[in-house]
Parts: structure tokens; C-alpha cells; sequence
């Protein structure tokens, strides 16, 4: 065969078998072995990879088998991504392959117990135990099972073998403590002065029945300088109960004027000076046994662990809880909690489905369910969810989170409807402690053009929050990109950067401002800085290319304005961003094609 009729025969048969290979192995690799129709009405099988490696006479186990390394990677790939119980099962796998290695067996331990298989956990706790193994969770957890096996005396002796240097060894005061409880032998001069211990020996005492032997350990646990301002609350509430509500109130002011506040808090701190019941609002524990303050010892330490963003550890913590008190809701929220942190919903969702509507915890069961739909975009479920629980509980909060729900689903007329609905709750002014109501509903204004209403809505959030940087942020931005104010908006945004110094949104603003007083010299450096900070914002980016073109440095004024348009997603805000981007890329910006491109977005807005 000649050279000159190699190369077409060599293009026929790649050809030929590119298309035929684009045809057939769609086909063969199909995962599910089914019978589909033939387009002339025959009928072929369609086969697995494991069916087509056995036809071709390969063993299907040196495909797809199971080795123990492969599994002991695969479990630390599962519980990276919060997937204890996968986790567990293959490190199950490598623990069979290698029963005799400790290290195996102190993970294997842990995972069982972090997917909520407590009876295996405990097992192998045991053995380990047995075996002279003597780490902090084995001990932990051989003591967990003695407490649940009634065992107190055996589990504090357990607990005693955990060394004075271990950062954990201050569980052992607080569980004795409980033990103590059982025999009614409480001493408040064996306990020590923590936080910690003050808030479980209140409990204690609460739970015998002997409130008054509370009130000068209360004064000294509470002047301790490492009180945690998150859990003062909780010992507010407590002291509540039993009608010391000045003492109360004075824990309330002090959570709030620390910024840990929350609305709940703020409506106790008007109810008392009003001289009204707050008895509905109160967080209270309920113990039925010491037994229930020993579980409530491994939920407190999941808290801790889970504020510091700990989530392994707490996630550790919080199922001891559960298998020491597998009714408690609050431990059943704080799991829930811990999974939707790291993208579980639907476990998450599980957790506190099991909340049910007798027990004082549902309505938040019910709003943290709500919030983990809409962030899956599961809308339509979450505001059932509001609307269901609105008509039996009337409270305004749901109507509130039902139009946060719209807004961040860019259906900003329905917003503003749900928020005015909350609104007329109160014959005049919305209160203080609604603050956010005003916000929220003066940025759906904004993005519908009602600049009059939601100037008045911002100005009044503002008047009650005039420290809050998102406020003074959004406010000023707005009057900024009206090109309205713009000295009032300056000084609103400046004093935004004084607060959060690092944050973007807030850097480009000020950049922003100070290109819409024709500053541009002055712009940059903002905006520049916000970039930084934001580099795939198409917002940022299309700001920063109109600073550089009118400071003359009109290449680099294009090249931001094509990260705009390539940034941009399908937000209805960023494919306005990106149509404007696009006419600047092709025209450039001139005073006129600026002032025509800013009523363009208005009037798609409107």
C-alpha cells in the first residue's frame, strides 16, 4: 500500500472508531444493567461495569474489592465530611482486618460513637479498658456506661483515673457533684469557683429543693472574671423562677450590653420593667434525676467545644449526652446544630423533627428546620413550615423569618407585604427590640426603588442600633448610588470602616461614595482594597472598572469589567451588573452613557 493512500485510511478509521465508540460505550457503561427500547422496537441489553468486567473474563472483586486501606481511607474522607456513620462502617472493615491494633480500636470506638452507636462505642471502650488503655475518651466513655448502668460509685472511680494535668479533668468535680445529688449530700465548699460548677450546683440544689442555700454562691460564681457572658442567661432564668427578677434583670442588661443579646432577651428585659410575666419566655432545664445533670455535664462540654468551632469533638460530646439522656431536646438541638454547620441538612432536619409540639422547644425546632430548607432552596417547605406554626402561635418572629425567606429569594414585593403584616402588630411604632423588622424591610424597599420608605425605614433602625455597621453600610450605600447625601453618606460609611475594618462590602461602599463625589484618586485605594477582599464580586469588580476609566487607566477599566460579567450568576442583581458591564466593555463610559446606564438599571428595577 502506497504512503498516499495511508494518511485517509488512518483519518477513516479514527474516525469510524471515535464515532463508533461515542455510540457503544454510552451504552455498555450505563450503571444500571436494564433493558431499554431500541429505537427500531428491538430491544439490548444495557450492562453495569461489574456485568462487562465479567464478560470480558475479569474478576469483578479486582475492580470493585474492599482493602483495608482503601477503607481506613475512605473513613477519614467520610468523617472530614461529617459522615460519621460511613466513617464507622469502614473503619469497622479495617478493625476486622486488624483486631489487635489499639489505635484502630480507639478510632473505630470514637466513630461508632459520633454516628450514635452508643452500645458498640461503649463495647469497645470496655475492652480497651480491660486491655490497660487508659486515653481521656476511653475513660470518659467506660464512665458514661457506668453512669447509664446506674453504677455511680464505679464510674467516679473511672473518672478519678483521669490525671489532675488533663484538660478535661474538671468534669470530675461537676459529675460528683450529681452523684452527690443522689445521696441529697451536696457541700457548696467542695465546689469550686466556676462557672460551670455554679450553674450545675443551682441546678442541683434546684432539683433537692433547696433554693435559698443559693444566693451568696450565686453572688461569688457570678463576680468570677471568666464567667461566659453566653451562659449568664441561663442562670438568669433560673433565678427568675423563683421571683428574683431584679438579680435577673441586672444578668439580662449585662448579656445585652456585651452584645450577646437576643431578641428573646430584650423582651425579658421589657417585660420586667414593665412589671409583666416571663415566665413563657424562660429557657429552663429540666432535670428529673441526677442522672439527667450527669448527661447535662456532657452537653454543657459539647457547647463549649461547639463555640469554638471544635465540631468533631462536640459531635463526641453531644451523643454521650444523648445516650445518657436520650429525651433531651435541647441536646437534640444542639446536635442538630453541629450537622447543619457542616451542610448535613437532611440529618439535621431528622434531629429536630423529633422535637414534638408538647415540649417548649418545638417552635425553634421548627424555625431552625425552616431556615435549613430555604438555605437548600426548598422555600415553599419553609414557609409552610412559618405560616403552619404562625396560626397556632401568632407569634410575629415567624412572620419576620417568612419575609427573610422572600427577600433572599429576590421576591421583594411579597417581603414587604409579610413584613408590613408583622408591622401592624403594633398599633404605632415598631418597638426597639424589632430593630431588624425596620432593616429588613428598608432593604426591600430599596431594591424595589421606594427610596422615600426605605430611607425612613433605615433611618429608624438606625436610630435605635446607631452603632450597627451593616445599617450605617446599607443606608449609606443606597444614598451614594442615588447620588443623594452624599456628605451623609460618607460619614455613615466611614464610621461603618472604623467598625469593620475588613469587611468588603463595606470597603467598596466607601470607594463607592467617594467615586460618586468625583474623588477617584481617592476611590481607588478602597476599592482596590475591596477587591482584596472580594475578588469575585461582580459588583466590586464593575466598581473598581469605573474608578480606573475615569482616572484614565481605561485597560484596566475593561479588565475589571470582564471579571464582572465573568463573575456574574443568575441572580436577577448580577445580570444586571453583567448587561451593564457588557455595554461598558463595547462603549466605554462617558458622562452620558453612565447617567443612562444608572436609569436603565432603575427602570428595570421599577
Amino acid at each position: 500500500m502506497t504512503k498516499k493512500y495511508m494518511i485517509p485510511i488512518c483519518i477513516t478509521a479514527t474516525l469510524a472508531g471515535f464515532l463508533g465508540a461515542s455510540w457503544v460505550m454510552p451504552k455498555i457503561f450505563d450503571p444500571a444493567p436494564i433493558i431499554a427500547a431500541h429505537p427500531e422496537g428491538n430491544t439490548h441489553p444495557i450492562y453495569s461495569p461489574e456485568e462487562l468486567l465479567t464478560a470480558f473474563g475479569i474478576p469483578t472483586n479486582s475492580y470493585l474489592r474492599k482493602t483495608q486501606a482503601g477503607s481506613y481511607l475512605s473513613s477519614q474522607f467520610a468523617q472530614r465530611h461529617k459522615d460519621w456513620e460511613s466513617a464507622s462502617e469502614f473503619m469497622d472493615y479495617v478493625l476486622n482486618e486488624d483486631s489487635s491494633n489499639a489505635s484502630l480500636q480507639k478510632s473505630a470506638m470514637i466513630l461508632n460513637m459520633g454516628a450514635g452507636d452508643h452500645s458498640e462505642a461503649i463495647a469497645q471502650a470496655r475492652n480497651i479498658y480491660e486491655q490497660g488503655e487508659k486515653d481521656l475518651l476511653t475513660l470518659l466513655f467506660v464512665a458514661a456506661g457506668d453512669f447509664k448502668d446506674k453504677k455511680t460509685d464505679k464510674a467516679i472511680s473511672v473518672l478519678n483515673e483521669i490525671p489532675s494535668d488533663n484538660a478535661a479533668s474538671f468534669l470530675q468535680p461537676v459529675l460528683k457533684l450529681w452523684t452527690n445529688a443522689l445521696n441529697d449530700e451536696i457541700s457548696l465548699k467542695e465546689v469550686p469557683q466556676n462557672p460551670i460548677y455554679g450553674y450545675h450546683a443551682l441546678l442541683a440544689l434546684d432539683y433537692l429543693q433547696r433554693p435559698g442555700e443559693s444566693r451568696d454562691f450565686i453572688e461569688t460564681t457570678l463576680n468570677n472574671d471568666i464567667t461566659d457572658i453566653r451562659d449568664l442567661d441561663k442562670v438568669a432564668d433560673l433565678l427568675a423562677s423563683h421571683g428574683e427578677t431584679d438579680r435577673a434583670l441586672a444578668l439580662y442588661k449585662k448579656v445585652q450590653e456585651l452584645g450577646f443579646t437576643t431578641n428573646v432577651i430584650d423582651q425579658k428585659i421589657i417585660r420586667i420593667g414593665q412589671k409583666q410575666d416571663i415566665d413563657d419566655l424562660l429557657n429552663l432545664t429540666e432535670i428529673k434525676s441526677p442522672y439527667d445533670g450527669i448527661a447535662l455535664v456532657f452537653q454543657d462540654m459539647a457547647e463549649i467545644l461547639y463555640r469554638d468551632s471544635n465540631d468533631d469533638s462536640a459531635l463526641v460530646f453531644i451523643q454521650m449526652a444523648l445516650y445518657l439522656n436520650e429525651e433531651s431536646n435541647s441536646a437534640r438541638i444542639l446536635h442538630a446544630n453541629i450537622l447543619a454547620r457542616h451542610d448535613r441538612y437532611d440529618e439535621a432536619i431528622d434531629a429536630f423533627s423529633k422535637i414534638t409540639y408538647e415540649n417548649k422547644l418545638y417552635k425553634t425546632a421548627q424555625k431552625q428546620m425552616a431556615s435549613l430548607y430555604a438555605v437548600q432552596e426548598k422555600s415553599g417547605k419553609a414557609i409552610q413550615i412559618l405560616n403552619d406554626l404562625y396560626k397556632k402561635d401568632n407569634d410575629v418572629e415567624l412572620l419576620i423569618q417568612v419575609g427573610d425567606i422572600y427577600r433572599s429569594d429576590e421576591e421583594y414585593k411579597k417581603s414587604v407585604e409579610i413584613y408590613n403584616k408583622a408591622a401592624q402588630k403594633w398599633k404605632g411604632d415598631v418597638p426597639d427590640n424589632y430593630w431588624y423588622l425596620l432593616y429588613a424591610r428598608g432593604m426591600s424597599h430599596e431594591r424595589l426603588k421606594n427610596f422615600k420608605k426605605s430611607e425612613v425605614d433605615l433611618e429608624k433602625a438606625l436610630e435605635y442600633r446607631p452603632d450597627h455597621p451593616y445599617i450605617l453600610n446599607y443606608l449609606g450605600y443606597s444614598l451614594a448610588d442615588q447620588g443623594r447625601r452624599l456628605e451623609d453618606s460618607l460619614k455613615m460609611i466611614e464610621k461603618a470602616v472604623e467598625i469593620l475594618p475588613n469587611d468588603g462590602h463595606i470597603a467598596d461602599s466607601l470607594g463607592w461614595v467617594l467615586y460618586r463625589m468625583e474623588r477617584y484618586e481617592e476611590a481607588l485605594p478602597h476599592l482596590e482594597n475591596a477587591i482584596e477582599l472580594l475578588p469575585y464580586d461582580p459588583i466590586v469588580n464593575d466598581h473598581l472598572g469605573d474608578a480606573y476609566w475615569r482616572a484614565g487607566r481605561k485597560t484596566e477599566a475593561r479588565f475589571q469589567w470582564q471579571r464582572a460579567v465573568n463573575y456574574s450568576d443568575d441572580s436577577v442583581e448580577d445580570q444586571e451588573v453583567k448587561a451593564i458591564a457588557l455595554e461598558k466593555l463595547q462603549f466605554g463610559l462617558s458622562d452620558e452613557k453612565e447617567n443612562s446606564l444608572a436609569e436603565t438599571v432603575q427602570n428595570k428595577k421599577n
